[in-house]
């Protein structure tokens, strides 16, 4: 299914697909610092190609392996 997952204050730390209570599928989710990664989760961790987003604006494409950006 869809839906959103907030931190105990409201903040939005997660909005994407789900499979049971795990994050799986296409979602957003809050890094902390203001940075956003959108991509593909499996198993309640992000995979593959994602892009991250910076608070100034700035956009990069990187590549996830078991949640852990890979070194590029």
């Amino acid at each position: 299914g869809y839906g959103i997952y907030y931190y105990h204050y409201g903040e939005k730390e997660y909005e994407g697909e789900w499979k049971g209570d795990l994050r799986d599928g296409h979602g957003k989710c809050d890094l902390g610092d203001d940075i956003m990664v959108e991509g593909e989760f499996k198993e309640d961790a992000i995979q593959g190609f994602a892009i991250l987003y910076f608070p100034d604006g700035e956009m990069r494409e990187t590549e996830y392996e078991n949640g852990r950006e890979k070194n590029n």
